[in-house]
């Protein structure tokens, strides 16, 4: 590992800086170096004193009210760490500066945007320094309207919100909580995503922090393998602090939801099979969240109800309610229903989802559209749910996510295309369960079960010819592995660039979260490595 960093480093780095728009300042480095040779601390330690020196006011200590804030703005409580140190910058420079000295004190750390990512250690640390995005919230629209810039440190409605007035909407996600960096990295499912891509495909520039400390602006132009490689490449690449992203006018959009009983789950599946495999021929501009609730234990509030619950979430662009796109589900039976026509920020504004409010974990898998392969799993799933009435505040859900063939058409049309490389001849399902619980005791026990059940549904598809190897990043396990399905040239790709622009792998032995050689976790830095 020493001679084959030292190798890319030797031959790659006059590229590092002629490929930056900025390159880090050689006076800022040799203070950097300077402070840390008068430090005898390594590690975070190391990483914490220098960024004091550098920025008293916006580095936090355990005990400030500040770091309290930044280190618990998670909406997973499972497994919450505490970092050594929490440095808020609020530029870029200030981003460089930081994975600058990161990278020379060897310490391990995360980025945090939006907070909503379940997998431990993807954006939080424990012991290591969290850098939180939280000051990076610009939001400029461009003059002729076809884009936005947004800061890293946004989530969604505060975007949807800002840009509303003008009748515009972007590619983004569909709960307001959930930040713009994550989702994006990840890939990105939307409410509009038939219509027009997955987010990623939606960005056209990224300014991103790589580990040399150059501040780049990656597009289709300049920088464009870095650009290719950040639409899927998760945060392997650097740190981004702004997207730019097309923006499209639709003033209005018309909103669903409705709720049905456990009598109406074999209609359910019959609609949701059949919305999967032709609803873009009637609008690509429909989308949804189609979910199967099971709370198989007494659940805690009144606002719940044991059993289980269908709720389907509609959304299409345009100003007609009920459209026709959805008939399929709004002639169901129900118990709740409305309809109504909004900007899509009204409508995200009440999905909230509440940080720290228990512990979740999320699984994931792809599939043909297979309405008998569905029911097959809608029967495995809901028994499986029967062994965990004793877990306290327990509940899961089966949610599915119909990814048509115009939504993998547009990377390929669009000249850049994605990491992704989606075959688009078909229609596809990628499903998730996402599972939730109140006590850490129980932690073990329930992502054992989670586990269990998630590779059993696949294995079921599997023998049934239906099942697919894609994993969706943004809803993977912390066991699975998005990268290793991918096609191998394209992973191949990834890895020559992650080598181009961070040769001393920074952003894969220092960082949590998935990684191109398969771990999904922050790895220790090892000595005999360096």
């Amino acid at each position: 590992m020493f001679l084959r960093k030292t190798l890319i480093a030797s031959l790659l780095a006059s590229v590092q800086f002629a490929h930056g728009n900025t390159s880090f300042p050689p006076s800022e480095l040799a203070n950097i170096k300077r402070l840390q040779a008068s430090s005898l601390a390594t590690d975070s330690e190391c990483a914490c004193n220098i960024l004091t020196k550098l920025f008293d006011n916006k580095l936090y200590e355990n005990g400030s009210e500040i770091y309290k804030a930044e280190s618990t703005h998670y909406w997973n409580a499972r497994g919450t760490p505490l970092p050594r140190c929490v440095f808020v910058p609020t530029d870029p420079n200030e981003v460089a500066q930081a994975v600058v000295t990161l990278g020379l004190c060897k310490s391990q750390f995360a980025v945090r945007g939006g907070g909503h990512m379940p997998v431990p250690g993807a954006a939080n640390t424990d012991g290591g320094v969290l850098v939180a995005m939280s000051s990076f919230k610009e939001i400029k629209v461009a003059d002729d309207e076809q884009s936005v810039d947004a800061g890293a440190g946004l989530n969604w409605h505060e975007l949807y919100s800002v840009i509303e007035p003008r009748g515009l909407i972007v590619v983004g996600g569909r709960l307001k909580t959930i930040g713009i960096a994550g989702l994006t990295l990840g890939g990105g499912i939307s409410y509009f995503t038939s219509k027009y891509g997955f987010a990623m495909d939606n960005v056209r520039a990224y300014e991103v922090v790589t580990a040399s400390g150059a501040i780049i602006t990656a597009s289709a132009t300049s920088d464009p393998d870095l650009f290719w490689a950040l639409k899927g490449g998760g945060n392997n690449f650097g740190i981004v602090t702004k997207f730019t992203l097309a923006a499209y006018k639709a003033p209005k959009v018309s909103a669903g939801l409705a709720i049905h009983t456990e009598a109406d789950v074999d209609k359910y599946i019959t609609a949701l099979a059949d919305f999967a495999n032709h609803h873009e021929e009637i609008d690509s501009g429909a989308g949804g969240i189609f979910v199967l609730l099971v709370i198989p234990g007494k659940p805690e509030t009144q606002a719940v109800q044991q059993g289980v619950t269908v709720m389907v979430r509609t959304v299409q662009i345009g100003d007609v309610v009920n459209p026709a796109v959805f008939e399929n589900f709004t002639s169901l039976p129900h118990v709740f229903s409305q309809y109504t026509v909004s900007s899509l920020a009204q409508y995200v504004e009440p999905l909230d989802s509440a940080y720290q409010a228990g512990s979740e974990i999320f699984g994931t898998h792809s599939m043909l559209v297979d309405e008998a392969a569905i029911r097959r799993m809608w029967d495995t799933f809901k028994e499986a749910t029967e062994k965990m009435k004793h877990i306290q505040g327990f509940y899961t859900a089966f949610t599915s996510q119909p990814i048509s063939q115009s939504a993998a058409r547009i990377a390929k049309t669009n000249g850049v295309g994605n990491t992704w490389d989606i075959d688009d001849n078909k229609p596809y399902l990628w499903w998730i369960i996402s599972t939730h619980w109140a006590n850490s005791s129980d932690d073990a026990e329930v992502i054992a079960w989670q586990k269990n059940i998630r590779e059993k549904l696949h294995a079921m598809n599997v023998e049934a010819g239906v099942a697919l190897d894609f994993v969706y990043m943004n809803d993977a396990a912390d066991d699975q592995d998005p990268f290793a399905a991918l096609p191998p040239a394209n992973l191949e790709r990834l890895k020559k660039i992650r080598d181009q622009y961070d040769p001393e792998f920074v952003f894969t032995d220092l960082v949590g979260g998935f990684k191109l050689d398969g771990n999904s976790a922050s790895r220790e830095w090892k000595k005999d490595e360096l």
